[in-house]
């Protein structure tokens, strides 16, 4: 994981290549993706299927950590929403809203 330092951000952004999926009300199935990097304040990812520059999404990222392994009890899942606020042809940026969630994966089949 390296830092992506090569322009002016207020938040750092890391190179994390991590599975995961999204949904948007446009869709009843959810949308495979990975992500490319990753900041505090957004991702860029590659989905599976193409978005519009605007559609407001809910990113669910799976986490493989130990730690959060142990205090949950299984994998966990940073779950977020955001907004589509670049399209490229190798995938989207999307930008978090700060609503943002780390859940036991367990809890999120039960939903």
């Amino acid at each position: 994981m390296g830092y992506s330092g090569n322009d002016k951000r207020k938040f750092e952004r890391f190179d994390l290549q991590v599975a995961g999926k999204l949904t948007n009300k446009r869709s009843d199935q959810p949308i495979k993706m990975h992500t490319r990097d990753i900041s505090a304040s957004g991702t860029f990812c590659c989905p599976e299927q193409p978005l519009e520059q605007g559609t407001r999404v809910t990113l669910e990222i799976f986490l493989s950590n130990p730690h959060l392994e142990k205090l949950t009890g299984s994998q966990s899942c940073l779950r977020v929403q955001g907004k589509v606020i670049r399209c490229e042809q190798k995938g989207v940026a999307i930008q978090f809203s700060g609503t943002e969630q780390i859940l036991p994966i367990q809890s999120m089949m039960d939903n």
